[in-house]
């Protein structure tokens, strides 16, 4: 397999498990809201790979949940050795105090259609992909799924470190660490950013990262109300894989899918 195909492999592992996580509820409104769209050009070293896009969804009668969304696909170019068409889907409560649905249809070399179902008293979580169901796993009460992790970690007090909270893909469940390690001005495409950092620990990371000598990931968000992050960078044996942001769509509370600023 190519470099790129490699770079893309590890993209897909980020996504369907893998998303930054800390803890401490955020005083205050939610950073974010229905119709927001978060529009992310992905590379390997500095190589254009593909693009991926993660929305707030809207309100579905019950206002009591989130429910959001993440499409990823290589480009043209990569299209050609590596393939990916990408969705993951998410739902947990408003108060993000338990994961309700969790789903991940994966192409490429293994086709992968996840789904992860939680149940309550105790806590548990079903996972099943095509005919494969796994018994179900005990999780820690608060655990939330990876895709809603990656928004978790906009609610929080960036002044505590380090931060922590549980997250489960439904083969497992950990306790997903991470530290604020300073501010930095960024420039990209989209502005100049006053940003946060934060470095997740990925002591419970699998696949290419144990394979990885030192790996690491690093995310960038925007110091100010919205909490958005702006880049993530992930330092793996295949090399360094960026998520920069290319446009941002503000959600507004009851506007239906595809409405919002430009």
């Amino acid at each position: 397999m190519t470099h790129s195909g490699r770079c893309m492999m590890v993209l897909m592992l980020l996504c369907s498990g893998l998303f930054i996580s800390a803890g401490i509820s955020f005083a205050g409104a939610f950073p974010f809201a229905p119709g927001e769209e978060i529009r992310y050009d992905v590379k390997w070293q500095m190589y254009k790979a593909g693009e991926a896009v993660i929305r707030v969804l809207p309100e579905k009668g019950d206002s009591a949940a989130w429910r959001f969304e993440l499409e990823m696909k290589t480009n043209r170019f990569l299209d050609k050795f590596f393939k990916v068409r990408d969705r993951l889907e998410s739902a947990v409560t408003r108060d993000f105090s338990r994961a309700l649905s969790y789903a991940y249809t994966g192409t490429g070399k293994k086709k992968k259609q996840i789904r992860v179902s939680f149940l309550k008293n105790p806590d548990r979580a079903v996972y099943t992909n095509f005919d494969e169901v796994r018994d179900p796993i005990e999780i820690p009460a608060g655990s939330v799924d990876p895709l809603a992790s990656f928004f978790k970690l906009r609610t929080l007090d960036m002044a505590t470190t380090p931060l922590s909270f549980p997250v489960t893909d439904g083969k497992k469940a950990f306790m997903q660490m991470g530290d604020v390690v300073g501010r930095q001005r960024m420039t990209l495409p989209s502005g100049t950013w006053e940003t946060v950092v934060v470095v997740p620990w990925v002591t419970h990371f699998s696949g290419v990262f144990e394979k990885s000598q030192d790996p690491t990931v690093r995310v960038w968000i925007s110091d100010d109300d919205r909490r958005i992050p702006l880049r993530i960078r992930i330092r793996v044996v295949v090399g360094s894989i960026y998520f920069d942001l290319a446009k941002f769509t503000e959600g507004r509370p009851g506007e239906p899918q595809g409405s919002g600023s430009p």
